[in-house]
């Protein structure tokens, strides 16, 4: 009775591979077809299961409300272009896994979690980066460091969040803890923790360079400038050889150094140590005071030669 019962089901099973043989192949020892009698295997693998659709195909797992699968569809599905897709149709999250552990998740928002399962950004990576190639391109922001307010680094446009002060910082400057941002844009470094710059370059139309204000001037800087050549347009002071110049006297000269302590028209080292000098302007004064020299050297010079036709004609009296 034992052996009929084997026989029947060997030969129902025979039979239904049989019936399936026309699009299935289910051999007990090699590759597996569905919707094809000739399982894909040109690179030789050691057992294949090829699933065929003419225009499209899946392979699926599900539980009671998880559905995963692997899609091939000619012409796309679920806003996706035609290809390959790998993903749920419900709405839970996908992830790799290596060695018993999830190294990468989409969430269903759409955020790339790598080293995390729950990215708060289209991309977050909890661990080291790089970057291979001639350039990488980003068009929001780019916070690199541990979190919190205070990023390592912060490449930034737009409106900064309240509180953000990078070490390293290319965005709108905001006064840390207040959210106000000011419409400029901010390089700068600043003291760990404390939310206060340490070195700063402002670009507002104006720059400036260890200053938070570069107020009236076009460039502001805090400290020493070096230079192989500074090129200042500016006026220029020709006019003092202009007919109807008003040159002071020597005796008007002497007087104002006597009362002032320095030279008119230049300013006193006290205004110098307080307003500084403007490189244009002193440049044109000295000028101005370098021709003035040299007008009182040429009237001098004429007071010469008159003085000496004048010894001349005395002596050639007494002869």
């Amino acid at each position: 009775m034992r052996t009929l019962r084997t026989t029947l089901s060997t030969l129902l099973l025979t039979s239904s591979v049989l019936i399936c043989a026309q699009t299935n192949i289910f051999p007990e020892d090699g590759n597996v077809g569905v919707g094809t009698t000739t399982p894909e295997n040109y690179d030789n693998w050691g057992k294949v299961l090829n699933v065929y659709g003419p225009y499209n195909s899946k392979i699926t797992t599900a539980s009671s409300s998880v559905n995963t699968g692997i899609w091939s569809h000619e012409y796309g599905f679920y806003g996706a272009p035609a290809g390959g897709m790998l993903g749920t149709y419900s709405n839970h999250a996908v992830s790799l896994i290596t060695n018993k552990s999830a190294k990468m998740t989409i969430t269903t928002s759409g955020n790339v979690g790598i080293g995390t399962t729950s990215p708060a950004y289209p991309l977050d990576v909890n661990g080291s980066l790089m970057v291979r190639g001639p350039e990488a391109i980003v068009t929001g922001d780019l916070q690199v460091g541990t979190g919190g307010v205070y990023k390592d680094i912060i490449l930034r446009s737009g409106t900064a969040p309240s509180g953000y002060n990078g070490l390293f910082e290319i965005a709108p400057r905001s006064i840390p803890g207040s959210g106000t941002a000011e419409h400029v844009t901010h390089f700068k470094t600043a003291t760990n923790g404390s939310g206060s710059t340490r070195h700063d370059i402002l670009v507002d139309g104006s720059v400036g360079i260890g200053v938070s204000n570069p107020g009236v001037y076009k460039l502001a800087v805090n400290g020493s400038v070096r230079a192989k050549e500074v090129r200042v347009e500016t006026g220029w002071s020709d006019f003092v050889f202009e007919e109807g110049y008003d040159l002071p006297t020597l005796a008007e000269v002497e007087a104002h150094i006597a009362e002032k302590g320095h030279l008119q028209d230049i300013p006193s080292a006290a205004e110098v140590a307080e307003k500084g000098i403007s490189l244009g302007e002193m440049d044109a004064k000295l000028l101005q005071k370098i021709e003035e020299l040299m007008l009182y050297t040429l009237a001098q010079q004429k007071e010469i030669e008159a003085l000496k036709a004048q010894l001349a004609e005395l002596g050639e009296i007494r002869n």
